[in-house]
């Protein structure tokens, strides 16, 4: 099984080779492809704006595909996995419900020409409910980050960790007088 580095590496390798490809041959929508989902994998490994970037480098991937290809369902299919990538690292909601409205419409588009299709049917099937799982994270995240501050604050009225480890010294060094105390007290009485 890969390490997260080693997937980390390897989809880079992917994401390298895909795109040496498509510089030899510019209209080489599979490697056009392999790049978008490598950039996809490789936002996962990232977080903030350095995912949101790498996403939106990968939907400019998938897009070009599609222009070369305006037919081709598993580039379409990325770009709406894309999207929903998108609207989770966004912060602001309404972007984010507008990025699930671009992933659907991209889910729909791909069942249009292959209706059997169970992956395209749970991708829409899952991106219909992103509001509400969009809305869960964003509470845990609010709950995370109030927490965090609220131990901030007991953390600087406390003061600093030095006094801390002062006082834990201070009392590590009377324990250990006590005792030699004791054991000297205790040899000199049986003596």
């Amino acid at each position: 099984m890969f390490g997260s580095s080693d997937r980390e590496a390897k989809f880079e390798a992917v994401k390298k080779r895909a795109k040496e490809d498509f510089e030899k041959d510019p209209k080489n929508v599979e490697a056009l492809i392999r790049w978008g989902g490598s950039l996809l994998e490789l936002s996962h490994f990232k977080q903030g704006k350095e995912s949101e970037v790498a996403l939106n480098e990968a939907v400019s991937r998938f897009q070009l595909a599609l222009e070369l290809d305006p037919n081709h369902n598993e580039a379409r299919w990325m770009l709406g996995n894309t999207y929903t990538s998108l609207g989770f690292v966004s912060s602001d909601r309404e972007e984010a419900l507008q990025k699930f409205k671009l992933s659907e419409d991209c889910f729909v588009k791909c069942l249009e020409a292959d209706p059997d299709n169970a992956s395209y049917h749970k991708s829409l099937s899952m991106v219909k409910k992103a509001p509400e799982y969009y809305d869960e994270v964003q509470k845990y995240l609010s709950n995370s980050a109030a927490q965090q501050e609220e131990e901030q604050k007991v953390k600087a009225a406390s003061g600093s960790d030095f006094w801390w480890d002062v006082a834990g010294f201070v009392l590590l060094g009377a324990g250990i007088i006590t005792t030699l105390a004791l054991i000297k007290r205790s040899s000199d009485s049986s003596n």
